[in-house]
């Protein structure tokens, strides 16, 4: 598969007295020349796609947090019914109560998708055109992880106790 990617990116931090704000956006144009991966009869196209975002950080002392979220809408130059649009958003956030008790815990969300032809959607469309799903496969992701550390950081014996959850 031939890929032609060019990237057009720009971010800027904003400071206040608690919290960096960095807004950012991104612009890609790609080019495929198997838009449903098939291995015949092949279908090129330019995809172009746009991401903004924001992330948001915070110290205060000894704890950090974090906050993020961006979209991606991708639109196809061939067929729209290929064209998305995705989203994420995630906290995060370190505390340290004292030198022997750290606390992480990080949440994130997600929506997306699997391009036509891949995952659920692959298969041969070409022999039967009627076939090609009328849009791209959508998921929903979640995660949390979750640690708490009991110890001091340059220590060689801690107890740690993680859990990781996703669905």
């Amino acid at each position: 598969t031939l890929k032609y990617v060019a990237l057009l990116s720009a971010g800027a931090c904003i400071s206040s007295v608690n919290a960096d704000i960095t807004p950012s956006i991104d612009v890609k144009e790609k080019f495929t020349d198997n838009v449903y991966y098939q291995g015949h009869n092949e279908q090129d196209s330019w995809i172009t796609t746009v991401t903004p975002g924001v992330t948001v950080k915070m110290n205060q002392g000894a704890n950090k947090y974090e906050l993020g979220a961006s979209a991606e809408a991708g639109y196809y130059s061939v067929d729209s019914r290929n064209d998305f649009t995705d989203w994420q958003a995630y906290g995060k956030a370190g505390l340290e109560f004292d030198s022997k008790n750290h606390f992480d815990v990080r949440a994130g969300w997600k929506h997306g998708h699997d391009e036509i032809g891949t995952a659920r959607t692959e298969g041969d469309f070409t022999a039967n055109p009627f076939l090609l799903p009328s849009h791209p496969d959508e998921f929903d992701k979640t995660d949390l992880d979750v640690k708490y550390t009991f110890g001091a950081k340059d220590t060689r014996g801690k107890l740690v106790l993680r859990n990781i959850y996703s669905e």
